[in-house]
């Protein structure tokens, strides 16, 4: 009995902390990671990127799409200053589907081509220092593709427990040479889906289409 319980207990614990992720998200119920499953590597947490954006098109429930990768840390620079942090390769709708609390600039167009960056305040701190606040406009350099960026945005990261936590995010590059590639699995997928919608209904018609395309 007491080995039992000791392993209630700790599946339990696991339990509550896995449901304490991403409580900061209002939107959190109905936002869904998108898994794909392959006779050769089983459930994968990966999609590629026309499952995604055709899918949103294709399907009334799904109200939004996004695809975000964790890159690890990159070097980011402006002028004598550097720092490397976190980087998040995305897109445009990132923002509508985690809602940091913005500090300077606008959200609105914040991804919207491949030669904006969204800073995180800590970030924009270590580049800018005190003149951080208005970094907006300024031109900063990536190790990425030592491409030049113009900053749009900074924002707070959460505070609470997640996942998606990057120092700067900036448009994913790789994009238009994967808008083809249906088994190119390359990407964390995000629907948000309509509030009401039959999970279940939906799961069964995106994947019938997908086999078809395949």
């Amino acid at each position: 009995m007491s080995v039992g319980l000791c392993v209630f207990l700790l599946i339990f614990i696991h339990w509550q902390d896995e449901k304490s992720y991403e409580q900061w998200n209002p939107d959190r119920e109905n936002i869904y990671l998108v898994e794909n499953f392959n006779a050769s590597f089983g459930t994968m947490p990966v999609s590629s990127y026309p499952e995604i954006f055709e899918s949103k098109e294709m399907f009334s429930e799904i109200e939004d799409a996004t695809i975000f990768n964790d890159w690890g840390k990159k070097k980011i620079s402006f002028g004598n200053n550097s720092a490397y942090v976190s980087a998040g390769a995305t897109v445009s709708s990132f923002f509508n589907f985690f809602p940091f609390e913005k500090v300077a600039g606008s959200f609105k167009n914040a991804l919207s081509d491949v030669n904006k960056v969204a800073l995180s305040e800590e970030t924009a701190k270590l580049l800018f220092a005190d003149d951080y606040l208005n970094s907006i406009g300024k031109t900063v350099k990536l190790e990425v593709d030592d491409k030049s960026y113009i900053v749009t945005a900074v924002y707070k990261k959460p505070l609470g427990k997640t996942v998606i936590k990057p120092d700067f995010v900036f448009m994913n590059p790789f994009m238009e040479n994967s808008k083809t590639q249906w088994t190119s699995y390359s990407y964390y997928g995000f629907f948000k889906i309509k509030p009401g919608s039959d999970i279940k209904v939906l799961e069964e018609k995106i994947s019938k289409k997908n086999a078809v395309r395949r």
